[in-house]
This record gives C-alpha cells, sequence and structure tokens, in this order.
C-alpha cells in the first residue's frame, strides 16, 4: 500500500526565506545594540562608524523584507481569482504586509536620524509583528499553496 504524502515544498521555502529574514533581523538587532553600547564586537569603534554599520544592515534587512513582500503579493494576485476561499486569510496577510511596511518606514527614519531613544522599542515592535506574520504564513499560507501546487 502507498502511503500519500503532501508535497511542503512551498512552505519549506517560504521557511527557509522567512529564516533567512530572521537572520538579517537578528544582525539589525545587533546593530543596534551596539550602535546604543557605543561599541561594535566588543571593541570601541568610533559613534561615525557605527551609525553607518546601523544604516547599512537596516538598509539592507528593509530592502529584502519588501522585496519578500512585494514578491508575496504578486503571488496573492494570481492566487485569489483561482482559490477565492483564501480571500480572507490574503486579506488580512496583506494587512499585515501594510503594518509591517509602515514599521519599516518609521525605523529607517530613526535610524536615519539616528534617533536611539525610539530606536531599540521600535525594532522589538516589528520584530514581534513579523514573527507572527511569518508564523501564520507558515502555518497557513504555506499548506495552501502546497495543496494548490
Amino acid at each position: 500500500m502507498t502511503e500519500y504524502h503532501q508535497s511542503t515544498a512551498i512552505t519549506d521555502h517560504l521557511k527557509q526565506i522567512h529564516d533567512g529574514l530572521r537572520a538579517e533581523l537578528a544582525t539589525l538587532h545587533s546593530s543596534v545594540s551596539d550602535y546604543l553600547a557605543g561599541h561594535a564586537e566588543g571593541v570601541e569603534v568610533p559613534r561615525p562608524e557605527l551609525g553607518e554599520q546601523l544604516r547599512r544592515h537596516c538598509l539592507t534587512f528593509c530592502s529584502h523584507l519588501h522585496g519578500h513582500h512585494d514578491r508575496e503579493e504578486l503571488t496573492f494576485d494570481e492566487l485569489e481569482p483561482q482559490r477565492p476561499e483564501l480571500g480572507p486569510m490574503l486579506d488580512r496577510l496583506r494587512a499585515e504586509h501594510q503594518v509591517v511596511l509602515e514599521l519599516n518606514e518609521r525605523i529607517a527614519r530613526l535610524v536615519s536620524d539616528l534617533s536611539a531613544d525610539d530606536l531599540a522599542a521600535e525594532l522589538a515592535t516589528l520584530t514581534s509583528r513579523l514573527e507572527a506574520h511569518f508564523s501564520y504564513e507558515e502555518t497557513e499560507l504555506g499548506p495552501a499553496l502546497d495543496a494548490a501546487a
């Protein structure tokens, strides 16, 4: 008797992408911590250099996250007419993408101005929102995409 195993290739790929974004976010957290502490990797570094490092990490992360969400939005637009029952899930994910975009924009402004007072708090909010968003996509969207494939 042959046992049927549903493919999880799309879910697995989605998790790999999210894990990469999680790693970039951890690097960004480290850069913020270094900047706030006034040092990088345990070595005193002048604040302008830390600020530039923080800006680069933020720009890289924000760019990758924005690109990931843009690609997802295109997938949603293609998927929704074929699977209208997924509409509520896709609407939720689109709304979450907008919230994340707004948080990203606030963090980018804070990093641009190096407004350290609010930076750590905004980054913590972004991290919390992203983790909930990634988890939802991995448990709900991934399996729906796998089933549609």
